[in-house]
């Protein structure tokens, strides 16, 4: 069972609904796969100084810094080659936030999850 924490108030944003939903749903996947379908999500928005946060954490399996360098390179994934993952998700997040002239920051230690944050201006 994997438990929801939601920190967040109401920000308008304007941005591309459908790129946005594959943006978190890609996170999201990432984020259950890594607590093996058990932990926390938080999901947490935060506006401030001209600009909008969106921190997802896990309580996750987390990476380690060669993994974290190589999450946005298209084909990576530092999940098992079961022939169901492609290593796109967070190329596409990349992507997704650079249309919408944001960007994206990930922080992990193994064993202590990990945290994505999308940051739109």
């Amino acid at each position: 069972m994997i438990e929801i924490d939601r920190q967040y108030g109401r920000k308008t944003l304007w941005l591309d609904k459908a790129m946005i939903t594959e943006c978190l749903q890609n996170i999201f996947n990432n984020a259950v796969d890594a607590m093996n379908e058990e932990g926390t999500l938080r999901i947490h928005l935060e506006s401030g100084k001209g600009k909008t946060r969106i921190s997802i954490s896990d309580t996750g399996s987390g990476m380690d810094s060669i993994q974290l360098q190589n999450i946005f390179e298209p084909f990576y994934s530092t999940k098992h080659k079961s022939g169901r993952h492609f290593g796109m998700g967070m190329y596409q997040v990349r992507k997704v936030m650079a249309a919408h002239k944001g960007k994206v920051e990930v922080k992990s230690k193994p064993g202590q999850g990990t945290t994505v944050t999308l940051i739109f201006k």
